[in-house]
């Protein structure tokens, strides 16, 4: 017995050790990412957002989404069903606030994918906006009805594609912590996962902020990836690093949602507004990791 409990216990040494290195490395990267400089890469981007039903933050969501300071981009809008609510609310939106769009967005369109067996209904209404895309467009951008960008965070997910050894280029959505236990927990939990991305070849791509050159996409055959599975991020980071692509995250185009949530939203989707640097009440541009590290404080 005190064999198996000295082996738990080395176990558990050593684990923490690893978290602790991770931590460090993470914290490094941040530092090093503290001043962004502004890409010259603008390429002409189309965005597929799958929609599902009306999310409570879906209006806000388009408030920012045709609203950003890019130079030219378009957004397709994919349904199931022309019955879906998303369908009839987009039609209304849109044509009440086009005239206010940003001078960048040079299309909105709305497709019907149809109802799929074979995969899940995000990535088969994906798919289908695919068929949609002109010849135009360098880059595709794959996002969440219920992810609220800031108006600079197209620009930011599309610039690292400016450099050819980046393949996809990522955000990720990230719980902040509030007052509230559920809040923190949840954080708690999300910071563990959020900090295993970084400078190294072990990212992984997030389906609700993530872009890639449309000629890569094609090379790689992404949407034979596509026609049988439930997850578009999985299958994208999958085939990304079977071919010895790179996925780049960029802190810019994470989205934290609100901090305080009660418990019956413990498992809701993604909510945030405001880029990470944009976060107040935390140091380390808000990523909560004074608690690890509180004699850092970093000014973004």
């Amino acid at each position: 017995m005190l064999i198996l409990f000295s082996i738990l216990i080395a176990v558990l040494l050593i684990q923490t050790v690893v978290a602790l290195a991770e931590s460090i490395r993470f914290w490094q990267f941040v530092r090093r990412s503290s001043k962004p400089a502004t890409s010259p890469y603008t390429p002409e981007v189309t965005v597929i957002l799958p929609c599902k039903g009306v999310h409570p933050r879906f209006e806000e969501n388009l408030d920012f989404l045709l609203f950003q300071d890019y130079p030219n981009y378009r957004v397709i809008f994919a349904m199931a069903s022309r019955e879906d609510p998303a369908f009839s609310f987009l039609e209304a939106y849109l044509k009440k606030n086009r005239v206010n769009f940003s001078r960048g967005l040079l299309e909105t369109r709305r497709v019907v994918a149809d109802l799929s067996e074979g995969r899940g209904e995000k990535v088969n209404n994906s798919l289908c906006a695919l068929s949609y895309v002109g010849e135009s467009t360098a880059v595709l951008v794959f996002t969440d009805a219920d992810a609220v960008p800031k108006a600079d965070w197209l620009r930011s997910l599309v610039g690292p594609l400016g450099e050819a050894s980046v393949t996809v280029s990522t955000g990720f959505r990230w719980y902040l912590p509030g007052t509230g236990f559920a809040s923190q927990l949840r954080a708690a939990w999300d910071t563990s996962i959020a900090t295993l991305l970084g400078e190294h070849d072990r990212n992984f791509a997030w389906g609700g902020s993530m872009a890639i050159r449309r000629t890569e996409f094609k090379r790689l055959n992404v949407q034979d990836a596509w026609r049988n599975t439930v997850s578009d991020d999985y299958a994208l980071s999958d085939v990304v690093r079977r071919a010895g692509g790179r996925i780049a995250l960029n802190l810019d185009a994470c989205l934290p949602p609100k901090r305080n949530l009660p418990w019956m939203n413990f498992s809701a989707g993604p909510t945030g507004k405001s880029s990470l640097r944009e976060s107040t009440h935390l140091n380390c541009g808000g990523l909560g990791l004074e608690h690890i590290f509180p004699t850092v404080s970093l000014s973004w």
